[in-house]
């Protein structure tokens, strides 16, 4: 996670204590919160391959048809020359 929060640049924000005190995390310790939430909440999703998947989808289908139809043209002519 320390990895991550480097590579990403964040900032540790500066917070205040009960006291009056602010004190600025480290990088441990905005890893552990980070951690927390996603615990707590997840992680959101990223469909990244939806729209590939919608893009081919029509084409897919085509192709299926095809397949379908060269089959079944296939089984009734066997039918109609075992006759």
């Amino acid at each position: 996670m320390e990895e991550w929060i480097k590579k990403r640049n964040i900032a540790p924000q500066p917070y205040t204590l009960p006291g009056g005190k602010q004190k600025i995390p480290t990088n441990n310790q905005i890893a552990f919160l980070i951690g927390r939430r996603i615990a707590r909440e997840g992680i959101k999703m990223h469909p990244f391959l939806y729209e590939t998947m919608n893009e081919q989808q029509s084409a897919l289908l085509t192709s299926l048809l095809e397949a379908l139809k060269e089959q079944i043209t296939e089984e009734i002519n066997k039918s109609l020359t075992l006759k």
